[in-house]
């Protein structure tokens, strides 16, 4: 039999890991991947100063820069239900789907400007950003583990996962995301 103390006992170290895990965890997560959204960042923007294969007034650059400031601007909001109703809105919404594709093809046609080392440059440093959201993601949420178990119970309920085919629809639904907000950031929005 448990004794009320050593219930009482259990029920406060249940409440020190649940505000562990809702206040400093997250909070250093949060600090640790803008950190490294903000190196990734600066590398980019160090590259550019230099001027040899990417230059600030390379369309590819300041696209690249506006997304990262987006992600920067929205690290802390992104969560599964986010990143849920971003792959929601890819496989639904049309008008939203032709903004994502719009956007990922101007920025192909932006990266296809460049010398293949500015291209280069410019991947690296999107892979890495969209890398560090995504470990983000899934460091901050017990949710995507538990998801993960209750797969088949989802499935009738949220068909729609199955439409997104790879990671790419992924990125750029994340890409496109942020690159809205790094606009929003600097006061104007990207034109449609």
């Amino acid at each position: 039999m448990i004794t009320p103390f050593l219930e009482a006992l259990s029920w406060l170290f249940a409440a020190v890991l649940w505000w562990m895990f809702y206040g400093p965890i997250r909070k250093y997560q949060c600090d640790r991947a803008r950190y490294r959204l903000f190196v990734i960042r600066d590398n980019l923007f160090e590259v550019a100063a230099r001027g040899s294969d990417l230059k600030f007034e390379d369309r590819a650059y300041g696209m690249a820069r506006t997304t990262l400031n987006g992600m920067l601007h929205n690290v802390e909001d992104f969560t599964v239900v986010r990143l849920l109703l971003l792959l929601w809105r890819v496989s639904h919404d049309v008008h939203w789907r032709s903004e994502c594709a719009h956007h990922s093809r101007e920025f192909k046609r932006a990266t296809d400007e460049l010398s293949p080392e500015g291209r280069r440059l410019i991947h690296e440093a999107m892979g890495a950003a969209h890398r560090v959201m995504l470990v983000y993601l899934l460091r901050r949420s017990l949710t995507l583990l538990m998801l993960r178990e209750a797969g088949r119970l989802l499935r009738p309920i949220g068909g729609w996962i199955g439409r997104i085919r790879h990671s790419r629809h992924i990125k750029v639904a994340m890409s496109y995301d942020s690159n809205i907000a790094g606009y929003d950031e600097i006061g104007y929005r990207a034109a449609t």
